[in-house]
């Protein structure tokens, strides 16, 4: 346990000092592009970058040393869990065994997962499209058939460098997300096309691929609105969601269990979960 706080500790550091490379200007386009599409396709960058790549080997290894520790101990856990049940363990003992067993393999599982998303999520960086253009992202054709823009226009014209304001600092009272919309044709393969339409922070879902809309813009010197569309295919969306939830619920059950459990302690009671039901 004291090697995993340990660990978990480093792994915050590196988190933290990750966001602090991700702050100067010349690590910014590195660190956009590994969350806009995934590390795999910036390793030729993050090569020539001695800091970003030395950043990057010690967060890889703090989590394998963290994944290596789990392990462990989840093998301990799973051995006092069927010594419990095989009748060897003291009797009371054996919930404890089943909550603490389960609790390291969703721990176990959580860490997994986290590795397994830098190889199989897909992302696509955004796509600047107008009105009767075309696009293949992860296999599907979009094509943005019409665009709604009800905002002030001026919000998202772009400047001679090519910026405009980003959407998430326009207030919402000034941005209406129900009435600023894309309605995109998506087809894959054979199957018939369908029509659907994107807001911000509203994506459309088919499958394990969600589309997203990013923003409005308008070049400088036109009248014409694009918008930003970006496509993330993640397959272990759902499978991240139930072992988060698992791991919450079999954490919240622990507690419940020390704090009802909790024995007498100089001379003073503590409240038990019976006591407070009464």
């Amino acid at each position: 346990m004291k090697a995993s706080y340990f660990l978990f500790a480093l792994l915050a550091l590196a988190f933290a000092a990750g966001n602090r490379l991700a702050g100067v200007n010349a690590y910014k386009i590195i660190f956009k592009d590994m969350t806009a599409t995934h590390v795999g396709l910036c390793l030729g960058a993050i090569a020539e970058n001695p800091i970003i790549l030395a950043w990057l080997i010690a967060f890889v290894l703090i989590g394998a040393c963290l994944f290596v520790n789990t392990a462990c101990c989840t093998t301990v856990q799973i051995r006092s869990l069927f010594r419990s049940l095989s009748g060897s363990g003291v009797h009371e003992k054996r919930p404890r065994a089943v909550q603490m067993a389960l609790i390291h393999i969703a721990a176990l599982m959580v860490i997994g997962l986290h590795a397994l998303d830098i190889t199989m999520i897909e992302r696509h960086k955004p796509i600047k499209l107008f009105p009767g253009e075309t696009v293949s992202m992860g296999g599907y054709d979009i094509l943005v058939k019409d665009i709604f823009y009800v905002t002030d226009r001026s919000m998202i014209t772009e400047n001679e460098n090519g910026r405009r304001k980003k959407i998430f600092h326009i207030p919402e009272k000034d941005f209406s997300l129900e009435d600023n919309f894309v309605r995109i044709q998506i087809k894959r393969d054979d199957a018939p096309p369908e029509i659907r339409e994107l807001r911000i922070l509203s994506p459309v879902r088919l499958g394990s691929s969600y589309f997203f809309l990013d923003g409005f813009f308008i070049p400088h010197e036109s009248r014409q609105i694009g918008a930003m569309i970006h496509l993330s295919t993640n397959p272990l969306i759902f499978i991240f969601f139930t072992v988060y939830s698992v791991l919450f619920c079999l954490l919240l059950i622990r507690y419940v269990t020390i704090w009802s459990e909790a024995p007498e302690k100089n001379g003073q009671i503590r409240p038990t979960l019976k006591r407070m039901l009464r």
